[in-house]
Parts: structure tokens; sequence; C-alpha cells
């Protein structure tokens, strides 16, 4: 599903999502990745927090970490995206 919503985000905007594996996340389970606009320029990153745990609270949202600013320059903004998922067991998909 998320291949499926980052390739939608490419054909309807033009944008890219790739992984970042190397950024700093709250948590193992907490994705990353780098959003691109169509000329390849930076926009900033997405972090995705899918999964249930003990530590989270239920729901879903979104939210940043970091909104974006030009008043001082150009400061990409830091978003995240909060589910709740069922987590499955390794190498197996969720309930």
């Amino acid at each position: 599903m998320i291949e499926a919503a980052f390739e939608t985000a490419r054909r309807l905007f033009g944008i890219t999502l790739t992984p970042r594996p190397d950024v700093p996340v709250w948590h193992p389970d907490v994705r990353a990745w780098e959003v691109r606009a169509p000329d390849g320029r930076h926009l900033g990153l997405f972090f995705g927090d899918y999964f249930a745990r003990p530590s989270k609270r239920s729901g879903a949202w979104m939210s940043t970490l970091r909104e974006q600013d030009k008043l001082d320059g150009e400061v990409r903004p830091l978003v995240f995206n909060v589910m709740n998922f069922s987590k499955g067991r390794d190498g197996e998909p969720g309930p």
C-alpha cells in the first residue's frame, strides 16, 4: 500500500519518495523517506510510524516535527504520519 500511495503521488504530482534508512528515527519501526519535486529539488522528509505498540496512543494522525519556513532561507518540513496497524510476525503480513 505504501508503494502504491507513493506511485500515485508520483503520477499525480511528479514527486518522488526515496527511502532514507540513514535518517535517525524515534523507534525501529519508523521509516523515513526523502521527498523530491519533479525537478529533483529536496522538498522535505516524510516519516511513517505505522504499527501499534504499548507506548503509542490509539488512532491515526499526521503532524510536523518542523514546519516549512522561507523567512530565513529554505527550511524544509519534517512531516510524520502515524497509524496503529497490527504488526505481523517476521516475514508475514499483519492480521
